[in-house]
């Protein structure tokens, strides 16, 4: 855990300290964790240490709806710190900088470089599969002290305190790094100052934002700004985007299914009580994985973590042995058995990319094959064609039943090309019934939509599966 004096801090970010100094051991951005009222934000780091709740730092974030700096007096007066960027507030126990912000990122990249410079790194970005693989890295390196990105908090808030978080004794930094407009990328590779840096794959997420493909390929590839000397880039070689990219310095190097070209390469794929098995290539040896989760996409995600493990020097058995260990977080992909259902909950997210790799999921199924899809978010102006792209997924991997649920259901049913019943956002009360009194023992359905559709509830409602 950091302990930083606040005057190291207001240097370490251009900043300006007012009144005494004092020990800071957290930083926080929730109001509510400096008075340990939200014992469960401030235990996030994921160690047992008591927090004396007076050494946590309040950074004052200018959100949508509240502005931090409406809590800072109170806070004060509790006798905390605040880093700020409203001259309004300014008062013994504040740091004045430019921008809240930034400031947090600054803080971050100094942390790193100055407190966990002996850490090695693993930065991972992608448009779909980046918690996943981000997860079965963590496994992979189970035999080391790792801290590594808690949930999705891999924004230029998020990525800068899960560093601030990381032990001083943290031997792997797995670190998380998503993006919604142009440039955030770049920025948290300088603030993690990867060693390896891996790319899972190159989709349609967040083209809304972006305009178009080329501009997400810019953006994540900008993952190696901030790479450290001797650093590597980790690409998904299958993906036609990405295969074959050599328009950066850094050494590449390819995991794949289908390329056998690539330094680290999948066969013999199998299926067997909800666990995926196959066989590794690389140059040096064959090894024989199995991980407890379904699908060719998390094969993939098996061998990025195999070769970020090996390229860091780890022993292959002990990669092997930990990816054994992996486990769903969440609503990704999580499968389980309810009444001889099999039921898919990969609820998380969605876009049309891990759409496609769910659909192929459930084609492995038993029974009846039932899928539950709804809308895809932020893909602007391709909304209603992406859409109908799922809906032909659906009929290419053999879904008996589709059901579609949101403001796109039309679309979706449209690309389908057969039967196919449609709620709209405010009917999900009147899904789950029709869901319920659907699905019979030995059925397998699929729940697969973004996360404000809120599909976790979804199921929660539906009494034969839950």
């Amino acid at each position: 855990m950091m302990k930083l004096l606040l005057s190291e801090i207001a240097r370490a970010v251009g900043g300006k300290l007012q009144g005494k100094d004092k020990i800071i051991m957290m930083v926080v951005t929730d109001s509510r964790d400096v008075n340990g009222r939200n014992v469960d934000g401030i235990l996030a780091a994921g160690n047992n240490t008591v927090i004396d709740y007076s050494t946590l730092l309040f950074a004052a974030l200018r959100g949508e709806r509240i502005d931090g700096h409406i809590f800072v007096k109170e806070i004060l007066e509790n006798g905390n710190s605040a880093i700020i960027d409203n001259p309004e507030y300014i008062a013994d126990g504040t740091i004045m900088v430019d921008d809240v912000k930034n400031a947090l990122g600054k803080l971050g990249r100094y942390y790193r470089e100055n407190y966990l410079n002996n850490a090695y790194c693993i930065g991972i970005t992608g448009s779909v599969g980046k918690t996943t693989t981000k997860e079965m890295v963590a496994v992979a390196f189970a035999s080391k002290k790792i801290h590594k990105t808690a949930g999705n908090k891999n924004s230029l808030i998020g990525l800068p305190l899960t560093i601030l978080e990381a032990p001083l004794d943290t031997e792997i930094l797995i670190l998380e790094a998503g993006m919604n407009q142009k440039g955030e990328i770049a920025i948290l590779s300088e603030i993690a100052k990867p060693d390896i840096a891996i790319i899972t794959n190159i989709g349609t997420a967040h083209i809304e934002n972006m305009g178009n493909i080329e501009n997400i390929l810019k953006e994540k590839i900008s993952i190696i700004t901030g790479l450290r000397n001797n650093g590597k880039l980790i690409l998904n070689g299958d993906d036609v985007i990405l295969s074959g990219k050599q328009t950066v310095s850094n050494d590449i190097i390819y995991f794949a299914c289908k390329n056998t070209n690539a330094d680290y390469w999948a066969d013999n794929i199998g299926y067997k009580d909800c666990s995926t098995v196959f066989t590794l290539h690389n140059k040096e040896k064959s090894v024989q994985i199995q991980i407890p989760t379904i699908g060719e996409h998390n094969v993939l995600n098996a061998l990025a973590a195999y070769a970020a493990a090996t390229e860091a020097g780890l022993d292959s058995k002990a990669i092997v042995d930990g990816l054994k260990s992996f486990i769903s977080s969440g609503n990704r992909q999580r499968i389980y058995r309810q009444n001889d259902i099999i039921v898919i909950a990969d609820c998380y997210n969605a876009s049309p990319e891990s759409m496609a790799a769910a659909l192929a999921v459930l084609s492995l199924g038993d029974g009846r094959k039932v899928a539950v899809l709804g809308d895809m978010l932020e893909l602007g102006e391709q909304s209603k064609e992406l859409h109908a792209r799922v809906g032909e997924y659906a009929a290419k991997n053999n879904v008996d039943i589709l059901i579609a649920i949101g403001d796109f259901a039309k679309h979706i049913k449209a690309g389908f090309g057969k039967d196919c019943k449609t709620f709209g956002l405010n009917e999900k009360n009147i899904a789950a019934d029709y869901i319920n009194e659907l699905l019979e023992p030995g059925d397998t359905v699929l729940f697969k939509a973004s996360n404000l559709i809120d599909f976790g509830s979804l199921i929660k409602t539906i009494n034969k599966i839950y």
